[in-house]
């Protein structure tokens, strides 16, 4: 017994320097798996992607492809996931930079990061630029679609925001498409990137939409440029690029089983320093059937209480629009554009582009019957702008719209939202302050839904719906 109690004796000085590290440890231990958890937590990039895979993470429903091939860098692309952790707009897919992809993942810590590749340019951007191009990331591959009209969903962002805004050496970025139109005009290089409802069509790009010019660190503030397109992103906290457009749709009207060839192309211009990025959504590039809407709007000429033409977004079947407030919604008539021998019913009513009028208070079902007697129904989400703070409404971001896992809110001042299901009850509110925020959505069946915003200047709404 005595031997025992002079071994314990003897272990007693450890045992102190145990208790005295021990809560250090465990306080080291916590924040290390903390950071472990936080880094997953973050958008994940991976580069040197075989082109193939790539092209296969976003082509979707109703395309065969064939002949791929890469051009650039090997850290310049690759895949990402994770994005919904973001205020990106979607969460997974590919990306092309001119520069390198691990830059992407934030915070925002740089005005000017960027990787220079010493990779040569693009000859066909460099040629639509006027301007030497360098660093060029190119994936191309050939497609055949099974409908008559193709869509994209992308992002384009750069850390050429702000700083870069309306100066000539802009980097570039265009979705060429090449093959036989229906109008019988063959495509080529024809850009799908362009800003919704712009005519004649803009390049999206960093001096088409933004929200003006800013030094380094401060935040924009006019004027805009189609900037209800624009995410700005100083002082981001989970990308590192200085800004970025929503997400975005490009389409095309096409043949149904014709061959076709796809270019996406993204270049440093003037020099190989400022890095730029475009995002493809997972599945996203898909061929729909012969019963499509192609475009729809609101034309002032039709509406007397519009003073200006309104057009659409496009989010799969579902369309987004936009109009003043006061604007009589339960008397719109709507502009658009059909698959070649398709015809549109309301409630069994045939709809006449520019003629016939719907209530628009609640959303429209657009059943487009192809001439092969084929259907799809398009749903039409038209919400209001407030008369007060325009500005401020404008800003405050609500994306995506339609929306399916996750709702991203960019308020900028501190506001109280209020969210409501179709029949006016609350299912939550919250109190946030200036910035991003993010309401998971992904147990609330689909539907229209309604998000009412209180600052210390406004009130407003905003609408959106859940679709899967």
């Amino acid at each position: 017994m005595l031997e025992i109690n002079r071994i314990f004796a003897n272990l007693e000085p450890i045992f102190e320097i145990m208790k005295r590290f021990y809560v250090p440890i465990v306080l080291l231990c916590f924040v290390f798996l903390s950071l472990i958890s936080s880094s997953f937590a973050q958008i994940q990039i991976t580069t040197s992607i075989d082109p193939e895979i790539m092209v296969e993470n976003i082509t979707g429903n109703g395309i065969v492809f064939d002949n791929v091939s890469y051009t650039g860098a090997d850290i310049a692309s690759g895949v990402f996931t994770n994005g919904n952790t973001t205020n990106l707009g979607f969460d997974s897919g590919i990306f092309l930079t001119s520069g390198s992809g691990n830059i992407i993942p934030g915070p925002n810590t740089a005005c000017s990061a960027g990787n220079n590749n010493g990779m040569p340019g693009d000859p066909l951007l460099t040629d639509i630029i006027g301007i030497n191009t360098y660093d060029a990331s190119v994936l191309e591959f050939d497609f055949v679609p099974e409908g008559d009209t193709i869509m994209l969903r992308y992002i384009f962002g750069s850390e050429e925001y702000n700083e870069w805004v309306d100066v000539t050496y802009i980097d570039a970025f265009r979705v060429f498409i090449s093959g036989p139109s229906p109008d019988g005009i063959f495509f080529n290089n024809k850009n799908i990137t362009i800003i919704p409802g712009s005519d004649p069509e803009i390049p999206t790009g960093i001096n088409n939409v933004n929200n003006g010019w800013a030094p380094c660190e401060i935040s924009p503030t006019g004027p805009c440029t189609y900037c209800d397109y624009y995410v700005d992103n100083t002082f981001g906290t989970s990308i590192e690029y200085d800004g970025f457009t929503t997400m975005l749709s490009a389409r095309l009207q096409v043949i149904p089983g014709e061959a076709y060839h796809l270019k996406i192309a993204i270049a440093d211009a003037g020099d190989g320093i400022l890095d730029s990025g475009i995002f493809l959504e997972e599945n996203s590039l898909t061929s729909s059937s012969n019963a499509s809407i192609n475009s729809f709007g609101f034309n002032a000429e039709n509406n007397p209480g519009l003073e200006n033409d309104v057009y659409a977004d496009f989010f799969n079947d579902s369309i987004s629009l936009i109009v003043p407030y006061a604007t009589d919604l339960s008397n719109l008539v709507a502009s658009f554009s059909l698959s070649p021998g398709a015809e549109a019913f309301v409630d069994g009513e045939l709809q006449q582009s520019g003629i016939t009028a719907n209530d628009f208070t609640n959303p429209v079902v657009y059943t487009v019957v192809s001439e092969e007697k084929s259907e799809k129904d398009w749903l039409i989400i038209v919400d209001m702008a407030t008369g007060i703070l325009d500005k401020e409404v404008a800003k405050t971001q609500v994306y995506p719209n339609p929306a399916n896992k996750v709702l991203n809110i960019n308020c900028i001042a501190d506001c109280r939202v209020r969210f409501s299901n179709p029949e006016g009850k609350t299912i939550n509110r919250f109190n946030w302050g200036k910035g991003l925020h993010q309401i998971s959505i992904s147990e609330l069946p689909d539907g229209v839904y309604y998000l009412l915003f209180t600052t210390n200047e406004s009130v407003f709404s905003r609408k959106i719906i859940i679709a899967r």
